[in-house]
């Protein structure tokens, strides 16, 4: 059994067990993801509903989501790059009162590139 606690969910190391032994799948990093991708509430379990997720998975959908919210975050911050410093840096976006991250300081921005710390 794959619910070696017969808990009624798969932990991770239940998983990673399973899918390593008899299941014979040769990589650890996509056994992980996988994982991580079907918790969709991040308990560090998986359940029977979770797992039923694979069933209806759509890839075209997944990548049009994905593309969908590439898409509004550089329509928000301009690119990606700033994208990641706002949320690194937690500014809201300018439309929502919110500075340009090309006007954060030159420390600030330093910092964020794992330069200039002191």
């Amino acid at each position: 059994y794959m619910d070696e606690d017969r808990s009624g969910s798969l932990t991770t190391q239940e998983w990673l067990d399973f899918m390593l032994g008899p299941q014979g799948y040769p990589d650890v990093e996509d056994i992980k993801v996988c994982f991580i991708f079907i918790d969709k509430d991040f308990s560090g379990q998986l359940t029977s509903k979770e797992f039923e997720f694979l069933g209806n998975f759509d890839g075209r959908e997944f990548v049009a989501d994905v593309r969908a919210l590439a898409e509004h975050l550089v329509d928000k911050y301009e690119n990606l790059e700033d994208a990641y410093v706002a949320f690194e840096q937690k500014l809201a976006p300018v439309d929502m009162g919110g500075i340009e991250v090309s006007k954060l300081s030159e420390k600030k921005r330093k910092r964020r590139e794992g330069r200039g710390l002191s």
